[in-house]
């Protein structure tokens, strides 16, 4: 049975809530990393210890959790357009 998903408001680490901010604006591993100066594996790492941490199974749900929960500064709705305008 999967761990349960933890709704309320853990204590993060400064680094932990930076990777988790920038992870739920929609950046890749490898763009966190040049971002914070880490490598894509401990930006791997960091997003593996908020899964396990948050009872999540995979960076989907630890996206909505973050969105959820006001971690990140874009809405969804902003999310949506800035993907499209670059799809196109």
């Amino acid at each position: 049975m999967p761990n349960e998903v933890c709704y309320t408001s853990p204590v993060f680490t400064g680094r932990k809530r930076q990777v988790l901010r920038l992870c739920a604006e929609g950046y890749t591993a490898r763009e966190i990393g040049q971002a914070l100066h880490l490598s894509p594996k401990t930006v791997a790492v960091y997003e593996g210890q908020l899964r396990r941490m948050l009872g999540l199974a995979n960076r989907c749900q630890l996206l909505v959790y973050a969105v959820h929960w006001h971690f990140c500064e874009r809405t969804i709705a902003e999310y949506t357009r800035h993907e499209k305008r670059n799809q196109s």
